[in-house]
């Protein structure tokens, strides 16, 4: 993405979450991950994933209604489009439930690495 990307904030906000997860994924492929340092990714993921997600998935299915009410909003189909925000807004307050479950196991795999510690083990250096 660019400083000039003229796509509306939320798509671009959605685009940087997204490159943010990529990273995520890149950065957990390797074994050299301590268990501290699981500890606060998890503490960051709860934030993100368990908190800010559900809360944006919520503001999008507000965001559908205004859209409903501010626009002359059309179906391809001809079909009512109150309809499919309606199914749209289910499937979003679905995920945002599913999401705060997420969040709860984050919560209780972080509880558990809590007291974790991780040193450099001292007979790595003569094998």
């Amino acid at each position: 993405m660019t400083d000039d990307d003229n796509r509306p904030i939320v798509v671009r906000a959605s685009a940087y979450a997204f490159t943010a997860l990529d990273a995520l994924q890149a950065a957990t492929e390797f074994d050299n991950v301590r268990g501290q340092d699981v500890y606060e990714a998890l503490g960051e993921l709860k934030a993100g994933v368990g908190d800010r997600l559900p809360t944006s998935l919520r503001n999008l299915v507000r965001a559908l209604g205004y859209s409903l009410d501010a626009y002359d909003v059309r179906e391809d189909d001809g079909s009512d489009p109150a309809l499919a925000i309606a199914k749209a807004a289910d499937h979003l307050n679905g995920a945002a439930t599913m999401l705060e479950l997420v969040w709860d196991h984050l919560e209780q795999a972080q509880s558990a690495l809590r007291g974790q510690a991780a040193h450099e083990r001292q007979d790595r250096g003569e094998q």
